[in-house]
């Protein structure tokens, strides 16, 4: 893969990491950062969508600048759905699609420390929102924005956002306003 991330935008300082062995090549990658230990590690996924998944870490700053496979205990098969992840206090957090049988959006953590994964929140049928969702730090919690969602008897009516937020693993409060009306 031999790819770069850029360190620090304001003197253009980047990390070249290393090459990595892959399965396939549909690769999600996202940056957490251990406040335990005042590390920086990289989360690697590869996977062939349905079939198979391998998930990947690298310490940056160490002399031992190599990859590390991941083994996620609790998924058979966990996939992200973007890049758009997320690191709060030790944690990089992404939706994934999840063998569950059948599969389900859910909401997976990465402990950047302990370097486990879980899942934090499992979908429900009005969480198929959360693929579009956007995700933020919400207080030092996990929060999503999500809009257009089902709107009077389920229609989809673009006219309403959520924001959720993780209290505890399993439990999400969800809080609508209304959007504000646009500037015409």
């Amino acid at each position: 893969m031999g790819a770069t991330i850029v360190d620090a935008l304001s003197t253009g300082q980047c990390i070249h990491l290393p090459n990595v062995k892959k399965s396939s090549n549909l690769v999600k990658s996202y940056l957490g950062f251990d406040p335990i230990h005042k590390q920086f590690k990289v989360l690697l996924n590869t996977a062939t969508p349905g079939v198979s998944d391998e998930h990947q870490v690298l310490t940056l700053g160490t002399p031992n600048h190599s990859w590390r496979k991941v083994k996620c205990c609790c998924i058979s098969y966990c996939y992200p759905h973007s890049n758009d992840g997320i690191c709060i206090n030790g944690g990089v957090y992404y939706v994934a699609a999840v063998n569950m049988d059948p599969f389900v959006n859910a909401i997976v953590c990465f402990d950047v420390k302990s370097e486990k994964l879980r899942i934090v929140y499992k979908a429900k049928e009005d969480m198929l929102l959360w693929s579009d969702s956007t995700l933020v730090n919400y207080k030092g919690k996990l929060g999503a924005f999500v809009g257009g969602g089902p709107g009077v008897g389920g229609v989809v009516t673009g006219q309403n956002f959520e924001l959720w937020v993780l209290v505890r693993a399993g439990q999400i409060n969800r809080t609508r306003k209304p959007e504000p009306n646009p500037i015409r």
